[in-house]
């Protein structure tokens, strides 16, 4: 039970506003892809060729790939920081 209210209302919230965010700047970030979209058949340079005919191009990482992947990391860290350093029994 909790003594207000209206922390339940912002935990709602809270659980529900921050995935969506998360969905539509993903969703935003994967249409700019120069990978996904199919307008432009754009080949990267070619850097090295290897066996079988396995190219290494030097193609654009997208931004929104890299801060998925370093948010992702932070959260992981601090999370296991804070548990660690609470005195918190799981």
């Amino acid at each position: 039970m909790r003594f207000f209210e209206l922390l339940n209302f912002q935990h709602m919230m809270g659980s529900i506003l921050v995935p969506l965010i998360f969905m539509v700047l993903f969703g935003i970030g994967l249409s700019l892809m120069p990978l996904v979209n199919s307008k432009e058949k754009r080949e990267p340079a070619e850097v090295h060729e290897f066996n079988d005919n396995i190219r290494e191009g030097d193609g654009p990482f997208p931004m929104i790939m890299a801060l998925i992947i370093a948010g992702t990391l932070l959260w992981a860290l601090f999370y296991t920081l804070w548990y660690g350093f609470s005195d918190v029994k799981l």
